[in-house]
Parts: structure tokens; sequence; C-alpha cells
């Protein structure tokens, strides 16, 4: 059932973890499901305190090792370690900030909330894929802020309709999210360049992170490495087939596309001598060095 879940919401992680064992496979659908689970609970419940209600119930069954009550909070335990609890209880405070108004003001901001629900399952992700050296977290939790933050580019007018505004104040200026739905010539124009700034520095971080793919396991390594080039392809589309425009539906990659950019990424990265030697003196990305405590601490 969890891998009926990710083939059917999580198509480019499936695409991707195939080249996974069956065992890591297996593992990293029921993470995902868990994941979705509390996502769909902020997304979908109609009464949002009802919503915060039930996640701060599966946040309180995670920490409390003797009451595990809730579902998520089982699988959770069965299927993460001790730093990868610690990683799951950061995503549900960024969900549970999901059920209120967002208008995130500050880069800064966004990359915090970007760590919670999304850099936080790059933790995760090294407890299901076994890895033991915590110097990949860096890499990792990098690699899921880049794909937050190219969610975040692709979703910019869903986000805006149920009053979600995460491209920071900072770039955007006085616009809300009613702006935004609403598309004055005015606005698209600042969206535009404001959705091109989030790209460009999801770039950054995806640079980053794969600086550190030879902590994986080889064959995770593979994988790993076409969920991140197939996910940032959604951005490049957004660029270069869309001008940045995010009023003209939802970016898609197609799977002739996917298979193409597998297919080029494997060969570019297997050229690389990042892919086969650990780097310990690459410099991380100065929003992530700023909140690097939250999985370190």
């Amino acid at each position: 059932m969890s891998t009926e879940t990710l083939a059917m919401h999580g198509k480019s992680f499936y695409f991707a973890g195939r080249i996974m064992s069956k065992h890591q496979l297996t593992r990293a659908a029921k993470l995902y499901e868990s994941c979705r689970r509390v996502d769909d609970i902020a997304d979908e419940t109609v009464d949002k305190k009802l919503a915060r209600t039930e996640l701060e119930s599966i946040k309180v069954s995670i920490q409390n090792q003797q009451s595990l009550s809730h579902n998520v909070a089982v699988s959770v335990r069965e299927t993460l370690g001790p730093s990868g609890q610690k990683a799951f209880l950061d995503l549900m405070d960024g969900v549970i900030s999901d059920t209120g108004v967002v208008n995130i003001q500050t880069e800064q901001e966004l990359i915090d909330y970007c760590y919670s629900v999304a850099g936080s399952v790059g933790i995760m992700m090294c407890d299901v894929l076994d890895v033991t050296d915590k110097k990949a977290y860096d890499f990792a939790v990098s690699l899921g802020v880049a794909m937050q933050l190219t969610n975040i580019a692709r979703d910019v007018l869903e986000d805006a309709k149920m009053q979600r505004l995460y491209l920071p104040a900072e770039w955007l200026g006085d616009i809300s999210a009613n702006d935004i739905v609403e598309a004055t010539d005015d606005t698209c124009t600042s969206v535009k360049h404001a959705t091109e700034k989030c790209l460009s520095l999801a770039e950054d971080y995806y640079t980053f992170a794969s600086l550190g793919l030879s902590y994986l396991p080889y064959r995770s390594r593979l994988a790993i490495t076409v969920a991140a080039k197939v996910y940032r392809e959604i951005g490049v589309l957004l660029k270069n087939k869309r001008n940045f425009d995010v009023w003209a539906g939802r970016v898609v990659v197609s799977l002739p596309r996917k298979i193409w950019v597998s297919m080029i990424s494997v060969f570019t990265h297997s050229l690389n001598p990042s892919f086969y030697r650990k780097n310990s003196s690459a410099s991380m990305p100065t929003g992530l060095a700023s909140i690097r405590y939250r999985w370190t601490g």
C-alpha cells in the first residue's frame, strides 16, 4: 500500500526509487506515506483548528514513546531511528505552521521553513538508506531544501489560493496572496521575478547537495541522483518553457523527459570525483549554515 501511494502521488520519487533495493524502496515508500498523511491533514481538512489539533496529537504521540496510538506515530517509530524521529518532529512543526495563514517575510525565514518540511526529510532518508556518517546530513538537508524551493516556485498560484505565500515579502514587496490570484500586470512582473529568484536559490542548494552523494551506498547514490535531477527539471521547465509564468498551469515532467534527464544525470555525475570521494571542505549555502544547529544540536 505504501509503495502504491508513492507511485500515485510521488511519481518523480517512485521513478527514481526503482533503482533502490526492494527493502529500501519499501522503507522509503513507508516514510513517504507518513509524510503525505500529515501533509494531507494540513491541506485537506476544512477546519484548520481541527487539523492543527490532530497534528499536535500525532507529534505528542511520537514524542511519548509509551503512547503510540496514532498510526503515523507507529510507522515513524518502526521506520526511523532517533535522528530521523527528531527530524520528523521538525517536519511536524513546519506542517503545523501551514494550518494558518502563511506569509513569509525574509529569505532566511523561507530557508528555515524549507528545512522543516523538506530538509528534515533528507535526514530521515539517511535512516532509510542506512547512512551512518552524520556528515552526510548537511548535504541531505540541502537537497531537501532545494526540492522544496522548486516545489514552492511551481505552486505559487495554488498556494496563494490557500492563503499561503512562501515567496518572501522582501522579494515581492507589498503583494498579498489575493493579489497573486487576481494577477494584475504589476503583480505578475513582481511574482515572476520572485519565482526566478527562488529557482536561482534552489540551484545553489542542488549544487551543494551534489557534493555529498558519495556518502550514500552506490545503488542509493544513483537513485538520489536521478530523483534530484528529475525534480530539478520542474524548475528548468518553469524557466525555459514558461518564463516563470506561474498562472500557465502546473509544470509536469513527462516520462520521456524523465528518462532522458536520468540518463544524462547519471552519466554526468559518474564523471565527477565527488560522486566517489567524500568532500568535507565544501562551503554550504549561508542560509543553511545559519540554521545548522537544528539538526546538529
